[in-house]
């Protein structure tokens, strides 16, 4: 979202909680750490809450990640990526620069997976 710009989530294809109110809507790359490493970046639609961050993943499954339940939080802004620790044993990264809405509509480069280096300290 822009300043001076609304959208409505229900256009979107969502549904807020009572009370809450979208911030923002941004693309990014998202990963989970997994047992077994950093999953494949997937191509998603974010939406930033004053509550949470509502992810739309490029299967169009829908996750909530809560503001309450962050533990851990790491950015790492020359490489464009930070983690979110939410105590449940799978950091998620999310990647990508910040251009404005306008210019996300084609999904860059997925990111190499030695561009996750740093964040190795979340290895389970």
């Amino acid at each position: 979202m822009q300043p001076g710009r609304w959208l409505d989530p229900m256009v979107a294809g969502v549904v807020l909680e009572l009370g809450e109110s979208l911030r923002r809507l941004v693309n990014a790359w998202l990963r989970q750490r997994t047992p077994e490493g950093w999953t494949e970046a997937s191509w998603s639609q974010v939406f930033v809450t004053d509550q949470r961050l509502l992810v739309r993943l490029g299967s169009g499954e829908l996750a909530s990640l809560w503001w309450g339940s962050l533990v851990g939080f790491e950015a790492d802004l020359v490489a464009d990526h930070v983690v979110l620790d939410f105590g449940d044993g799978q950091p998620r990264l999310l990647s990508g620069p910040s251009p404005s809405p306008a210019t996300c509509r084609t999904p860059p480069a997925s990111p190499s997976r030695s561009s996750c280096a740093p964040c190795d300290r979340y290895a389970p």
